[in-house]
């Protein structure tokens, strides 16, 4: 949708119309992602992996949905975020930790946060 005055009413409606806080957070970390505000659509990703992995377990694909895509999200940060891209994969790689993964996943953000601390 690119008309966002009417995403962000929809959102408000949504809201409104008292849905679930999960369908809320999910629809906001997908929004995030279509700005390309890939550091804030990580961040919301996270805290909806986190929220679920509380509420269904880390194995639950909802779960491993949201930690999927919160690390897509980081990786597509680009230049000019590093203190944010920094901070938001440190809490990536925590949720990593909590949420199962492929090896590789967790390589992937140590070798993104040692470039970062190397820029």
């Amino acid at each position: 949708m690119q008309d966002w005055p009417t995403a962000a009413a929809h959102l408000a409606d949504l809201k409104a119309a008292g849905a679930s806080a999960d369908r809320i957070n999910e629809l906001e970390a997908q929004m995030a992602a279509v700005r390309r505000d890939m550091v804030s659509a990580t961040v919301e990703y996270t805290a909806l992996a986190l929220a679920r992995q509380g509420e269904y377990g880390a194995d639950h694909p909802d779960t491993r949905r949201a930690a999927d895509q919160a690390q897509a999200a980081w990786l597509r940060i680009g230049p000019g975020e590093q203190d944010r891209a920094v901070q938001a994969g440190k809490a990536l790689l925590s949720l990593r930790g909590l949420v199962p993964s492929d090896s590789q996943d967790v390589a992937r953000i140590r070798a993104g946060l040692a470039r970062l601390h190397l820029s």
